[in-house]
């Protein structure tokens, strides 16, 4: 080698050991200047980053790449490109950044190509290429499906509800724990909610706030879990699913129809008067209060409840109220009459059914009688009557034997009747005995009062004695009693 290239080495020596570092990898360089020599020297290198996450989500990607060291001072710059294009959202090669991770936003749908540049200096590096696939753009709108759209009451239904976009692709996205409200359906007609099992299977109405546990966009049901409905009115519900601005629109058409038959319902029942005939309606219910419309034809019924009235008169229950005919599941039994005044309860059923009641109250009829009222005698118990109402029949009194009495005014079948007129109601009392004799000829009951105040017949002295009491007023039929020694 001659002397002058001896002399180019020298000076280019210290030059590369200034630009250079001592390693094996490939990279960009430069050379100071011109020259020739002899010797051995390793280049600088820009390692590539590389790209270590590319997760589609909806017309978005969210990538993150390694950091890469810088060979020297000064910072490492980076710049995305998508297919090879600029991104939105992410460093471009005029806007690089030192960050590294971005989130690339509306991006279309289909399968992407990315990279990732590194800058230090004029020196590049360029990542290998990385894929994303956008399936969907972001959620606009839920879609609800059931196992079936025709139910009965209380029958389980397993929802899946699907998070769509405008383009009705999966939101695979939609994610995790989600509050959603369910709306659409009404409660039957015994006041049963409609409900959906949250992610814990709790049953949550209609309303309610909902968790509900999404996985790539849909939520299906498991083990009772996450969405079993359950609807109870029969009627054709429209179950609508919402959160948020989210929903399905007008709703799931589901059909709910009455289930089997369990009792009738009683209806048609206010204040009815003592010896009146009247009609209920008998509607045939399935557990829920819903009608069962397939109720017809000839049904034999059995009443009880009442009881009869203080003269002793049974209710009544002819063929009209015992032998109805059924339509649609309605029945109109007629011709039942009650005869004692009450409060009181009314029991129907027919063959299997649950039996089905309904309390009301039994007025007194229009004033009719006179009645015996709190009647007793001394010495006590000497009334022999198996009823002291209307006649009444004392023995063994002896000597001087009292019958202690009030005057009731009543009803026909005895039951008490307070509205007897305007103002207030004579009543005479007379009895047969000529050596008897009565704490009072008259009697006065008062307009909206049904007794008077104790009266009292006291027998003679003498050894054998009986007497006939009445009691009388006008337009009444008289009480009467027959009273022995």
């Amino acid at each position: 080698m001659s002397a002058i290239s001896h002399l180019r080495v020298g000076i280019l020596a210290p030059a590369l050991a200034l630009a250079l570092s001592v390693a094996p990898q490939t990279a960009s360089g430069y050379w100071a200047g011109a020259g020739e020599g002899g010797g051995s020297a390793g280049l600088a290198t820009l390692a590539a980053p590389r790209i270590t996450g590319a997760i589609a989500g909806p017309e978005t990607v969210e990538l993150s790449w390694s950091a890469v060291t810088p060979p020297g001072s000064g910072l490492v710059e980076y710049y995305v490109t998508r297919d090879g294009g600029t991104p939105t959202g992410c460093p471009s090669v005029t806007s690089r950044s030192t960050v590294t991770s971005c989130t690339d936003t509306g991006v279309s749908i289909g399968t992407h190509k990315y990279k990732v540049v590194a800058v230090w200096r004029s020196w590049t590096a360029i990542s290998e290429e990385a894929s994303a696939t956008v399936s969907s753009g972001p959620a606009t709108h839920l879609q609800l499906e059931a196992v079936s759209t025709t139910l009965t009451p209380g029958q389980a239904d397993n929802l899946t509800i699907t998070a769509k976009d405008a383009s009705n692709n999966t939101v695979t996205s939609y994610t995790g724990m989600h509050r959603l409200t369910f709306e659409g359906a009404s409660s039957s007609p015994s006041g049963t909610k409609p409900t959906v099992t949250d992610e814990a299977g709790v049953a949550r109405s209609f309303g309610e706030a909902t968790e509900i546990n999404f996985a790539a966009g849909k939520a299906i049901v498991a083990s009772g879990k996450n969405g079993v409905m359950k609807l109870y009115k029969a009627e054709e519900a429209h179950v609508v699913v919402k959160e948020g601005t989210l929903s399905n629109g007008s709703g799931l058409a589901v059909t709910v129809s009455a289930g089997s038959t369990k009792k009738l319902a009683l209806s048609g029942l206010g204040e009815v008067t003592a010896g009146a005939a009247f009609g209920v309606t008998l509607t045939a219910n399935d557990e829920y209060g819903n009608t069962t419309t397939g109720y017809a034809g000839a049904k034999t019924l059995s009443w009880s409840g009442p009881g009869s009235s203080p003269s002793g008169h049974a209710p009544e229950y002819p063929a009209s109220a015992t032998s109805v005919t059924f339509s649609s599941g309605v029945g109109k039994p007629t011709g039942i009459a009650l005869y004692g005044a009450v409060a009181t309860t009314l029991t129907v059923k027919e063959g299997t059914l649950e039996p089905s009641s309904a309390s009301f109250t039994v007025k007194a009829g229009a004033f009719k009688r006179l009645a015996w009222s709190e009647a007793k005698t001394e010495p006590a118990s000497k009334i022999t009557s198996a009823l002291c109402l209307f006649e009444c029949t004392a023995e063994g009194l002896g000597k001087e034997g009292k019958f202690k009495f009030k005057v009731m005014t009543s009803d026909e079948w005895g039951n008490a009747q307070a509205s007897h007129g305007a103002g207030s109601k004579t009543v005479k009392l007379a009895n047969s005995c000529a050596g008897c004799s009565l704490s009072a000829s008259t009697l006065t009951i008062a307009e909206g009062a049904s007794s008077s105040v104790e009266a009292t017949f006291t027998g003679t002295s003498n050894l054998t004695w009986t007497a006939t009491l009445e009691a009388s007023a006008e337009g009444a039929v008289k009480a009467s009693a027959s009273l022995k020694h």
